[in-house]
């Protein structure tokens, strides 16, 4: 019963972290996730690939980041819109 609990629990984080960006607790662990998919992928094609799908989901969050951050500057009702340069 208590293998069955652990990896519950253990599944559960793994959801949290596969879902999880920059700044939030659970980035670490997706961090040592995809460090050790590298570490297991011994074909140099194969690690590049996979190298190359984790900078694009990293490209994907830094996204979302951006656009949340956006989102609430937009919201923040102490934010004005900044004046357009002058031309001197």
């Amino acid at each position: 019963a208590f293998a069955v609990i652990a990896l519950l629990i253990a599944g559960g984080a793994g959801t949290a972290a596969a879902s999880s960006v920059a700044g939030d607790p659970a980035f670490a662990l997706k961090q040592v996730a995809e460090d050790l998919q590298v570490g297991l992928t011994f074909d140099d094609v194969a690690k590049v690939q996979v190298l190359a799908q984790i900078a694009d989901h990293r490209l994907t969050e830094l996204q979302q980041v951006a656009d949340e951050a956006t989102r609430q500057i937009a919201r923040d009702p102490r934010v004005s819109p900044s004046p357009a340069p002058s031309g001197r």
